[in-house]
Parts: structure tokens; C-alpha cells; sequence
């Protein structure tokens, strides 16, 4: 084999700017991982501040309940998290982010500061290399919480970074969407979102929620009362357990035949677990009802955000056909499917 051609190990450093890349891959993927802590921390309100729509900075302020000083070094470390310590305990995890993991990979690609405290005002700053290791940290001030900086995100990929600030403000357009998702679905946060333009200061606020509001009044704080006509509330329980039958039979025949034996599979769920509830507000199917685009369709599972395409095109294909086809509009709705954890793997891909 040719010297120029030998098969060598990579430089620690770039696998993991490498690794980090395919974590937080854009602009909606790193706010999301911020949002996921804020609210795994158990804050009611959560602060958003974008500095030109993300390209210099993008800065998540909450009231959760503060990081420990124990875990300062090991907060922004690859492979560490307080969610789990094995493996078979994922299929339990109920939070919605592994927030170690996050963090580790906006240290690689970018400039990161958090600020925290569990009993204000006394607070600690701490800025992070890009290993994820401490470089300062100093007191300063604020009440319980955290608060965390991004700033120049993909600043060590300089593709990455280019197309990043190409396609800022498309981008930044789907982020608000993502943001109005999780701030109509959590009823007890307040969320505040706001751009600052780089050329002037002048401050946008985009988005402005209250606590402690049902989903009908998110609705309407977020896309106004227009949303709301037409739209009738559901709450129903989708029973799969003949659908669960079913398949276990076939498992039975299948393992009777690979294993030439008489002994059956059992599920190992009980019936309950089979119970998916689904609540949330839908379109009726009235002529003029709906929506002139399908940019307010949102499903949600475990009040998670999820992009789920069949679901959305069974909505919309029925919608359609109640209309007899005359509707050019399309249907608005925002549903949330309460499963079992155990049921899903929300983290089969980075991205989760």
C-alpha cells in the first residue's frame, strides 16, 4: 500500500468538530437544544434573544432551577449526562434532551458562556473552549436559573458558517415556527422571543407569551383570534390493543418458524400501554375554515414538537374530502399524542 494512501486515525480535535456538526447541523437544531433544557430545568419562563437573527449571537435566559457548581466542568463534556447511567434506561427517559451531549458539541462549534446560579443573586459566568473545558469564571448577578450565549455559531466550520449566515433569516423564519410550537404546547411557560438588529440595536419582540394559559388562549396569543374560527377541541383515546393482537400473533408465527418451537411471545406491555390519548384543537370541516398555507399544523408526542408527514398528510386528505375538493384552504390544527415512553425512541438520531 502506497504511504499517501495509508489508513490512519483522525485527529481527536476534528472528529469531534466533525461529530458536533452533525449534532447541531443548523440554526433551528441549536435553539432547539436550548429550549430542551430550559424546560427539563422546570423554568416557567424562557427568554430568547437573537442578535441578528442568530448570526452573532442567540442568547436562551431562564428561571429553572439553576446548575450545581459539582457539574460545571462536566456539564459541557462529551458522553456526560444526568438523564441516565446505562443504556437499557433510555427507553424510560421522559426529559426532553441529554443536556452534556448539547452543549459539548455548540463548545466545538462556537463561542460558549452560561450563566447560573441555584440560590441568586450570587451567580457564576463561565465561558467554555472548545473542548468543553473551563477557561474562566467569574461572580457576577442574577436570580435562579441559567442563562446561555452562543455566539458566532460554526465559527470552526467555515462552509458551515458561510451558508449559515447565507440563509440566516430563512432560517431564523423556521425557528420562529418551532418556537411558536413549543409555546402553544406548554401551557405554564412564558416565552419571550426577540431579534436585535445588528445595524441599529432596535429591538423586535416576535413573540410574547403568558404563564398558566390553556391552549385555546396560546393559540390565540401567538396567531391571533382569526385562528381560532373554525377550530373545534378533541380529546379521545385510541385504543390499539387489537392492533397489538394482532401483531403478536404474527411475531408468534414468525418465531415459530425460525426457532422450530412451540412456545409463544408475550407482550410485555399491559393494556393500558396501549391507550394513546390525543387532545389538541383541529379545523372543522366547514367550507371557508382553515388556512390559505399548512404552516399551522402542529403535532406534538409527550408535548414534544415532532415532524411527522403521513400523520399530516392523513389530516389534510380527509379535511380535503369532506369538502367535497371546493376547499382550497387547509386545515389548522395542533395535537398532542400521549404514549407510553417506552413505546418510542425519541433519540434513534442526533437530532432527536
Amino acid at each position: 500500500m502506497a504511504t499517501d494512501t495509508l489508513i490512519k486515525a483522525i485527529d481527536i480535535t476534528d472528529v469531534n468538530r466533525i461529530t458536533s456538526g452533525q449534532v447541531i447541523t443548523d440554526l433551528i437544531s441549536a435553539v432547539k437544544e436550548l429550549v430542551d433544557n430550559s424546560i427539563d430545568a422546570g423554568a416557567n419562563q424562557i427568554d430568547l434573544t437573537f442578535q441578528n437573527y442568530g448570526i452573532d449571537s442567540i442568547e436562551c435566559s431562564d428561571n429553572g432551577s439553576g446548575i450545581d457548581q459539582t457539574n460545571f466542568q462536566t456539564l459541557t463534556l462529551k458522553h456526560y449526562t444526568s438523564k441516565l447511567s446505562k443504556f437499557n434506561e433510555i427507553m424510560n427517559v421522559t426529559t426532553l434532551g441529554f443536556r452534556g451531549e448539547a452543549l459539548f458539541s455548540l463548545c466545538n462549534i462556537s463561542k460558549l458562556i452560561i450563566t447560573t446560579t441555584i440560590n441568586g443573586p450570587k451567580a457564576n459566568k463561565i465561558e467554555y473552549d472548545k473542548n468543553g473545558k473551563i477557561l474562566s469564571n467569574n461572580i457576577t448577578s442574577r436570580n435562579t436559573g441559567t442563562t446561555i450565549e452562543i455566539q458566532e455559531l460554526f465559527k470552526n466550520l467555515p462552509v458551515r458558517r458561510r451558508e449559515f449566515i447565507k440563509s440566516a433569516k430563512n432560517q431564523f423564519a423556521k425557528c420562529i415556527t418551532l418556537l411558536q410550537s413549543y409555546a402553544i404546547i406548554h401551557e405554564k411557560i412564558k416565552f419571550t422571543i426577540i431579534n436585535i438588529n445588528s445595524n441599529n440595536g432596535r429591538k423586535n419582540i416576535l413573540l410574547r407569551t403568558n404563564k398558566n394559559e390553556d391552549m385555546s388562549k396560546k393559540i390565540l396569543n401567538v396567531f391571533g383570534p382569526t385562528c381560532l374560527r373554525g377550530l373545534i377541541q378533541i380529546n379521545l383515546d385510541l385504543n390499539l390493543n387489537e392492533v397489538t393482537e394482532q401483531i403478536m400473533k404474527r411475531e408468534n408465527k414468525l418465531w415459530k418458524l425460525m426457532n422450530n418451537e412451540n412456545s409463544e411471545v408475550t407482550s410485555p406491555l399491559n393494556e393500558s400501554d396501549n391507550i394513546i390519548k390525543v387532545s389538541g384543537y383541529i379545523s372543522n370541516n366547514s367550507v371557508g375554515v382553515g388556512h390559505n398555507s399548512r404552516d399551522r399544523q402542529f403535532l406534538y408526542i409527550n408535548k414534544r414538537p415532532i415532524t411527522y408527514p403521513s400523520i399530516n398528510k392523513c389530516i389534510n386528505e380527509t379535511f380535503k374530502s369532506f369538502n367535497n375538493e371546493t376547499n382550497v384552504k387547509h386545515p389548522i390544527f395542533f395535537i398532542n399524542f400521549e404514549i407510553n415512553p417506552s413505546l418510542i425512541d425519541i433519540n434513534v438520531t442526533p437530532d432527536k
